[in-house]
């Protein structure tokens, strides 16, 4: 899977470059909607048909051919393909319609035969980006391309010094959010939590590389989760389904079917399953 690290990196850096020629009022224009979602929620925009392209014009076309390109967008390919390339080629089309420089990503995971991903996250905003494959997750400092490995956090419980992710940008997601989270985080024990608003399949990368410590989210679609699996793979990542009566479903990134437009409808991604547990036990009890 070497190879597919290399390709990975090459075309991420390749999109990251070229972004900057596309034109504003080009990369805001909507094309069409999303599998599962309202046109209110999300929508399929020039600035994700850009980067898609760009992303696999710059992959080798052997592999291309090879490849079933799966992404909220629709699927690519054939079949009977021996890889898979799950893709968010723009993470963040949102807040770039609305001009808000805020967590703008490309990410994607290959999937081999064997069940082994590769993947990368790149920042468009900031020059880094971050690589994962063979259970190591390195962080790529893009200027002088600086390497460092990077490791999640181990905490096992929730506490006062946890990094929460959440994304809380539309009323559909915020407003059961706090329902749900606010008499957790409203406890004096937990006061001193630590809640980053934003979220996606780039927060992958971010627990992978221990920048936060869970992600929580209801309704989450699975369409923004598989793209960042090499991280969950090669970081150990933990990710829960939580159902209604209380029964929790650990999701494993080599054994999880793929649905598109599905959700999980309490979802939990953290950097370990005892933490992510502990979560879910004190939402389900208050």
């Amino acid at each position: 899977m070497t190879d597919l690290v290399k390709i990975t990196e090459t075309s991420l850096i390749e999109v990251r470059e070229q972004f900057s020629q596309l034109k504003a009022e080009k990369g805001r224009k909507v094309l069409g909607g999303v599998a599962g979602r309202e046109l209110s929620e999300d929508s399929y925009r020039g600035v994700d048909e850009f980067c898609q392209r760009i992303i696999l014009g710059t992959m080798p076309p052997e592999v291309i051919r090879n490849t079933l390109v799966v992404s909220e967008h629709g699927v690519e390919g054939s079949q009977d393909a021996t890889l898979r390339l799950y893709i968010d080629p723009f993470d963040g089309t949102e807040q770039y319609a609305l001009g808000w420089l805020q967590d703008w990503w490309s990410v994607l995971s290959f999937a081999g035969p064997d069940g082994a991903f590769v993947g990368g996250a790149i920042d468009m905003l900031f020059p880094r980006m971050y690589v994962a494959g063979d259970g190591t997750v390195t962080s790529i400092f893009i200027q002088n391309k600086i390497r460092t490995q990077v490791i999640p956090s181990r905490q096992t419980a929730l506490g006062p010094t946890t990094r929460l992710a959440a994304y809380l940008g539309k009323a559909k997601y915020s407003i059961p959010w706090f329902e749900r989270m606010g008499p957790v985080l409203g406890t004096p024990e937990l006061a001193g939590i630590t809640l980053r608003e934003g979220g996606g399949s780039f927060i992958y990368a971010l627990l992978a590389a221990g920048d936060v410590d869970a992600y929580v989210m209801f309704g989450e679609p699975v369409s923004e989760i598989w793209p960042g699996l090499a991280f969950v793979q090669a970081a150990n990542l933990s990710l829960l389904s939580v159902n209604p009566d209380g029964t929790i479903v650990a999701l494993n990134p080599q054994s999880w079917e793929y649905q598109e437009g599905a959700r999980v409808p309490f979802f939990i991604a953290s950097c370990t399953e005892e933490l992510g547990r502990d979560i879910a036990a004190q939402v389900l009890t208050v």
